[in-house]
């Protein structure tokens, strides 16, 4: 009999409560240098905070669906550090002892959660252009590059959940124009990067994948962003990279210092002339830069 052929992008899991957990699998099948990347929102698996095949071999890329995104079944009332728990048991699924833990923008705080809660198992984080640590206090939302999302998702949430099914609807019916719509406000920098052929595919195939259960497991990732994340960041002690560009129309580096002042272990790196894409652009850099964490953790 034949062996089935696993697609390493569209995997699952049964976590212990009951709910499917969706994750994909980038670089090494056995690499025993692995990463678990959180990916920004809107998004899903399928956007890994780097190019897969720049990898070197050895490096093991694991990315998640958050709750109600692409394959994983929702989880109602959870709160941004309730996912740490569904991150332990995949890596235990994976037989993954130690791990590196990456997140881009929204999931910047998840990268950090786990070096918070799960303690010596995480190696060494790295946090790429995240969302502000003050998103989850009162007026967070005015606090983002875009704010008239977040203050939309926030204030009436059903009309920002039209939006993204339209622009959903878009990446199936028009790609083009959904990259365009999407481009609109974006950095000089941001808008170069987006208008490459295989980023604007990018964008349109992990949101369409994103919604794959509508729009409403997107808004929710939003509101949970803007509560109380459930853990103190200032308890890291794991050592961390917080790499931020200073042409992001998304999160400025003036916010992001916050990250800086409340994690000691945490080393902050302006990139000049970076806009929020800049993990597309920086594979190779950002795997030497967590090897060297091994040495201090």
């Amino acid at each position: 009999m034949d062996t089935p052929v696993i697609n390493r992008s569209a995997q699952s899991m049964m976590l212990s409560d009951g709910r499917q957990l969706g994750y994909a699998e980038w670089g090494s099948h056995d690499g025993e240098f692995v990463v678990l990347d959180f990916h920004g929102g809107p998004g899903c698996r399928l956007v890994p905070s780097c190019v897969p095949h720049e990898l070197d071999r050895g490096v093991r890329w694991i990315t998640t669906d958050r709750p109600g995104l692409g394959l994983s079944w929702p989880q109602p009332n959870r709160r941004l550090v309730d996912f740490v728990a569904d991150v332990a048991q995949l890596a235990n699924h994976l037989r993954v002892d130690r791990f590196y833990s990456v997140g881009w923008s929204m999931g910047g705080p998840y990268a950090a959660a786990c070096a918070a809660v799960l303690g010596d198992r995480v190696r060494g984080f790295a946090l790429l252009a995240p969302a502000p640590i003050g998103v989850q206090q009162p007026g967070g939302a005015e606090l983002m590059g875009k704010a008239w999302a977040w203050q939309l998702a926030r204030d009436d949430p059903w009309q920002m959940c039209q939006i993204y099914t339209a622009l959903a609807l878009e990446t199936r019916r028009n790609p083009k124009l959904a990259v365009e719509l999407f481009a609109a406000g974006l950095s000089v920098t941001e808008t170069e990067l987006l208008a490459r052929p295989e980023v604007a595919d990018l964008f349109c195939d992990f949101l369409e994948e994103a919604t794959r259960q509508g729009a409403v497991g997107v808004i929710d990732d939003l509101l949970v962003e803007m509560q109380p994340w459930g853990y103190d960041a200032s308890s890291i002690t794991t050592p961390g990279l917080l790499w931020q560009g200073d042409d992001d129309s998304f999160i400025t580096a003036a916010e992001n210092q916050a990250w800086a002042d409340a994690v000691p272990s945490l080393t902050m790196r302006i990139l000049p002339g970076e806009g929020h894409l800049f993990p597309l652009t920086h594979t190779r850099e950002l795997v030497d830069a967590l090897r060297a964490l091994r040495f201090t953790s």
